[in-house]
């Protein structure tokens, strides 16, 4: 995805901090200034089109820099030269959500004064762990001291650029992280459920129940982003987006029905929804109360926020992808077990299920449901005939090596006992209600109805047998009598004898 076009300023050298170009002069940083020989200051982890004269740290470019100040905002999102506007949807989505950003941001961090050592601490999840990065606060930035990628809106603010930094560092370089999937951003900053919405297979014409799935997302707490992928009038793309509210007339009041969806661009401009009903300064909005429009919020700025009503809204937007702490749909679910596995290579595992050899040496894992005691079993719906569970499999999504363009699977089938399916067994075995298809996403799920005392078999799989890669498998339930347990690996075919040389 395109990143914001500026214009660029002349590459200068800096000659007393550590040029992003070969002049070979190094700055004198104080002992006591933490410098990240892990991701140094130099070329080979910037994008090929960086226009990065030189890097500074924070206290270099302003007075009093604050890692946040006054609190995170999704204004103070503004994305830069590298197309990672997929992550900045992501960020734009949780500054203002404090539980997600203290886990997220640790508190306590100072850029200057007391307690300054010039390094940054950031969390990100991957694989069911929140795992810590640490960076030093080295910025790279124009001839006029601005930061050439992320930068926040206040010029003393300065968590986007360094968690961008970070996220860069996580993946291997900032080269890396330019053009990604919705879910990648979203998944790393949270830990959260993925559901990937596909607009062309969602309930089409249905405008009514896509609206309705949107708002109940948005009224309960949910981050929702959206892409547009296609290029037209109206809106930049292909780029991401932040969905920031959504808007429906109360219907009691007998007036006409009026849906609308508010969306911000992480340019953080003037680039706004241009391309019909509701933009800024249409005609419909001078006919609404005053009384609406501040429930509305509307107040039309160059901050990159635009509304839309929700036919123009499934017309742009090819996908859309909410990320939930439980399951959309599913808000009362819990997670009821989970187990991180790998596809080895070396064992010759992979490949889905029409290649049935290799398919079968794929990890397998059993699931149980034991039965609801009396006090969940209030809250399910005729538990005697099963209980309804959300499968999730989440492969591993750091940008470091080629697993993260994957396709993957999973696949569910009746077992029995505590052994593995054969090869044999699966060709006569049925899929049952609850298997996904492969897909290029970093988290697949899918609904299954678990009969009290039945084993199921779950497999993951990828596209193509060889591939190596890792991944979570969660389980999320209602009810906690849900066993899941990874089965005995594939017995390892003992080497055939060699030839005994004659004498």
């Amino acid at each position: 995805m395109a990143p914001k076009e500026r214009a660029s300023p002349a590459v200068q050298q800096a000659g007393c901090c550590e040029c992003a170009c070969s002049c070979g002069k190094r700055s004198q940083e104080p002992p006591a200034l933490f410098v990240d020989d892990d991701f140094p200051a130099r070329w080979h982890v910037l994008c090929h089109h960086a226009a990065a004269a030189a890097w500074l740290r924070p206290h270099e470019l302003c007075a009093e820099p604050r890692l946040v100040k006054d609190g995170c905002s999704r204004f103070a999102v503004q994305q830069g030269y590298i197309g990672d506007c997929w992550f900045m949807a992501a960020c734009a989505a949780v500054a203002e959500c404090d539980r997600i950003l203290q886990q997220v941001i640790p508190e306590g961090q100072v850029l200057f004064g007391p307690g300054y050592d010039g390094s940054v601490r950031f969390r990100l999840w991957h694989l069911g762990e929140w795992v810590e990065v640490r960076v030093d606060d080295r910025l790279p930035v124009d001839a006029h001291g601005v930061p050439v990628y992320a930068r926040c809106q206040h010029k003393d603010e300065f968590w986007l650029p360094l968690l961008e930094k970070a996220f860069a560092k996580f993946h291997k370089h900032f080269g890396v992280i330019e053009g990604g999937r919705l879910s990648e951003g979203l998944i790393n900053l949270t830990g959260y459920s993925m559901q990937v919405l596909k607009m062309e297979h969602w309930n089409v014409g249905n405008t009514d129940e896509n609206f309705l799935r949107l708002k109940h997302a948005f009224d309960n707490g949910h981050l929702i982003v959206c892409a547009k992928y296609q290029c037209g009038p109206g809106l930049p793309a292909p780029h991401a987006y932040t969905v920031t509210k959504v808007y429906q007339r109360d219907p009691k009041k007998g007036e006409d029905v009026l849906q609308l969806i508010r969306v911000r661009n992480p340019w953080g401009s003037h680039d706004k929804w241009n391309g019909g009903p509701w933009k800024d300064g249409d005609e419909r909005w001078a006919k609404l109360s005053k009384e609406e429009k501040e429930i509305i919020e509307y107040n039309p700025q160059d901050n990159g926020e635009f509304w839309m009503s929700m036919e123009d809204f499934k017309n742009n937007f090819e996908e859309v992808v909410i990320g939930t702490q439980q399951p959309v749909g599913a808000e009362e679910m819990k997670v009821v077990g989970q187990i991180t596995g790998c596809w080895n290579k070396d064992q010759e595992v992979g490949g889905d299920h029409t290649e049935i050899e290799t398919f079968a040496k794929n990890p397998q894992f059993s699931l149980v449901s034991l039965g609801c005691d009396d006090a969940e079993a209030g809250h399910v719906e005729n538990p005697m005939e099963g209980m309804e569970a959300i499968v999730e499999l989440v492969r591993g999504h750091r940008r470091n090596n080629s697993q993260y363009r994957m396709k993957i699977a999973f696949y569910v089938f009746e077992g029995s006992g505590e052994q593995r399916l054969s090869a044999e067994q699966l060709r006569a075995l049925e899929r049952v209600e609850g298997s996904t298809k492969l897909m290029r996403e970093v988290a697949v799920s899918a609904r299954l109805r678990l009969r009290p005392g039945r084993r199921y078999v779950v497999i993951p799989a990828t596209e193509r047998a060889g591939q190596e890669g890792t991944f979570l498998l969660r389980v999320f339930s209602r009810c906690a009598r849900v066993r899941l347990s990874q089965l005995p690996p594939a017995p390892t075919p003992a080497p055939a004898p060699q030839p005994t040389a004659a004498t």
